[in-house]
């Protein structure tokens, strides 16, 4: 399941990017951004890597650098959350932008209300 959600990234100036409209997948592990939006962002760079999908084939891989950028989320008082997540960073601007669990979900719980066809991020006790 994944749940689509409107969220920006730190600017090497400190502004944030635009809103882009992101898919928080709990089954992945690190965030996916692509070149157009990650170019934007301050963070650094900490290797290369190459990542596959469930078909195991040269067709299904995807050269990526794994960085870290800082994503901004916006709480319902209009404040902002800095959150550092670990991404992977794509050559090309035809991924989509994920959110995985790691810095994420690891430090919110997500409700989701299917019959609102809504749903949220709260912080977990003793975050």
């Amino acid at each position: 399941m994944r749940v689509n959600l409107g969220v920006a990234f730190a600017m090497p100036d400190g502004r944030p990017t635009p809103t882009w409209t992101a898919s928080l997948d709990p089954g992945a592990p690190f965030s996916l951004l692509p070149r157009q939006l990650w170019e934007l962002c301050a963070g650094s760079v900490r290797g290369q890597t190459t990542i596959r999908g469930i078909v195991r084939s040269p067709e299904g891989e995807l050269p990526v650098q794994v960085g870290d950028v800082t994503c901004l989320l916006t709480a319902e008082t209009g404040d902002r959350l800095a959150l550092p997540i670990l991404s992977y960073l794509a050559y090309t601007d035809e991924v989509p932008v994920l959110l995985g669990y790691q810095g994420i979900l690891t430090e919110f719980g997500l409700r989701i209300d299917a019959e609102q066809g809504a749903g949220f991020l709260e912080v977990v006790r003793g975050s």
